[in-house]
C-alpha cells in the first residue's frame, strides 16, 4: 500500500495535479498528515462511522 501511495504522489507531483485521499476513520491527525504532504482533496470520515464514534464519546462522557 505504501509503495502504491508513494507512486501516486510522485505521478501527481510530476503532472502538477492535486492529490486527494479518503481518511476513513474520523481522525484529525491523519487529516493533518495528508495536508502536510500537500494533499488538497481530503474526505475525512464516513457519516455512519463518525456518528457512531461521536455517540460513543457522548455516552462515555455522560456516564
Amino acid at each position: 500500500m505504501q509503495e502504491a501511495l508513494q507512486r501516486y504522489e510522485k505521478v501527481c507531483d510530476q503532472l502538477n495535479k492535486p492529490k486527494g485521499f479518503h481518511v476513513v476513520q474520523p481522525d484529525s491527525s491523519a487529516v493533518k498528515l495528508y495536508l502536510a504532504k500537500g494533499y488538497v482533496f481530503i474526505a475525512a470520515g464516513v457519516d455512519m462511522l463518525y456518528l457512531g464514534v461521536k455517540c460513543s464519546e457522548l455516552m462515555r462522557d455522560i456516564k
